[in-house]
């Protein structure tokens, strides 16, 4: 892609995904309710080998310009050295972990539904679909925010305003406004992500691109997981109000020593032509 749409392109992949994850349940249910679970899944089966195939029609190679011969040791080296020195790399990498640890929610909807809410299985699926659709939304909003230039203040604004409305989600009890709050939350999350990738791609040469994106989905995962564990655990032992109240407090602390101490990513421009 040329590198003045990579953001748009960044924002129709993940866009697409997001629309998948709302669509695919609501037809894989309908189709367990209207041919049973035997043809669902063979349906679903259909799908999937057919997406397996879609690739195969790819024609541009997709390799770098410049290609060179060296170990897999060598590899590895070169890309984590790549990533350590760069201006921007470790600040967007440290804020997605840091925030994603104290704040993960949305594997744990069942049990916000249930403490905030006193609300079960509708709870959880009405926070699910806030949460896609202001996912989706955020999505959207990149593509009108590509030729705002400084892309690096866009990604700490967002984080912040994520940080103030997990505040807001610990303390708020009313179900219609939790569900407008985990909108937002879904929105600027949503726009974070896409914008990291974007920079990683946008500052990045193509032939360390693989390994630089490897390093910040390595990043993303493990603070994922680590998130769900943490937040977990820490809603069954003081309430998940309160879990969210004090992630919230400390994403905001986070985003302000990050935005104080690594001035490059605040500094950062892009100006697309």
């Amino acid at each position: 892609m040329p590198r003045s749409l990579l953001t748009h392109a960044v924002a129709t992949l993940n866009v697409t995904s997001q629309l998948a994850t709302v669509a695919g349940p609501i037809l894989f249910w309908w189709f367990y309710e209207k041919l049973g679970i035997s043809i669902a899944f063979g349906i679903s089966t259909g799908i999937s080998l057919l997406s397996v195939a879609l690739p195969l029609l790819i024609r541009a190679s997709g390799k770098p310009e410049a290609v060179s011969r060296q170990s897999t040791w060598t590899a590895l080296k070169e890309g984590t050295l790549f990533v350590m020195r760069h201006p921007l790399l470790p600040g967007i990498y440290l804020l997605d972990f840091g925030v994603t640890i104290v704040s993960f929610y949305r594997q744990l909807f069942p049990i916000f539904a249930r403490q905030l809410y006193q609300l079960g299985a509708e709870g959880t699926g009405f926070l699910n679909s806030a949460n896609a659709i202001g996912s989706i939304i955020g999505t959207l909003a990149v593509f009108y925010a590509a030729r705002f230039s400084r892309k690096g203040v866009l990604v700490l604004a967002a984080t912040l305003v994520y940080a103030v409305f997990l505040i807001a989600f610990g303390l708020n009890r009313s179900f219609p406004l939790g569900l407008v709050i985990v909108g937002v939350l879904g929105m600027t999350d949503s726009m974070t992500v896409t914008m990291r990738q974007a920079i990683v791609q946008l500052t990045t040469p193509d032939q360390l691109l693989g390994r630089a994106a490897s390093i910040r989905t390595f990043a993303a995962m493990s603070a994922n997981n680590v998130g769900q564990v943490e937040v977990g655990m820490l809603s069954a032992i003081i309430g998940a109000g309160q879990t969210m109240l004090i992630g919230g407090v400390l994403s905001v602390l986070f985003v302000l020593i990050v935005w104080r101490l690594l001035p490059g990513i605040r500094q950062y421009r892009y100006e697309t032509q």
